[in-house]
């Protein structure tokens, strides 16, 4: 039987985490969500964290806010087993952040086709994505002690 719940460890959070993936993840937009993605090696037991905002600025009540992210979480732990299985290489993790951007509430059987299709384009972009923090080869490594007396950086030479 499949797993489909989605435990609190499955769920993004810590400043650290969710500045580290705005700031060096890959963003794309698939409708209704602006998806930001990273993947970096594994810390825990889980392959796949989810974060979901929702604009204050769109939605002033949070009645609706929460309303939007109990449809999404849902949709979400629905679709979940099609990202687990191919993110399940050893070693690694996924962190995905969807922002929800439009200004009227989906309702929960066309989120859940939207969030079909967001699943299969975010299997495709983690086989792409190379892991943060990039791994340095032994030859930058050698070359930067060389770089750093001039005070430059190998990692930015062509």
């Amino acid at each position: 039987m499949i797993n489909r719940s989605l435990i609190k460890d499955e769920r993004l959070s810590g400043h650290t985490d969710i500045q580290t993936l705005f700031q060096h993840g890959v963003s794309f937009f698939h409708y209704p969500f602006r998806v930001h993605l990273l993947k970096r090696p594994q810390s825990g037991s889980v392959t796949t964290k989810i974060l979901i905002s929702v604009s204050k600025k769109s939605y002033r009540k949070a009645v609706d806010r929460n309303h939007i992210k109990r449809i999404i979480r849902e949709s979400f732990r629905l679709h979940k087993p099609q990202i687990q299985t191919p993110t399940d290489s050893p070693g690694f993790e996924l962190l995905i952040a969807l922002v929800y951007t439009p200004k009227e509430i989906i309702g929960f059987q066309q989120m859940s086709n939207k969030m079909a299709g967001l699943t299969s384009q975010i299997v495709l972009k983690f086989t792409e994505l190379p892991p943060y923090p990039p791994q340095v080869s032994n030859n930058l490594q050698e070359g930067s002690n060389r770089d750093t007396e001039s005070g430059q950086s190998a990692l930015f030479h062509n």
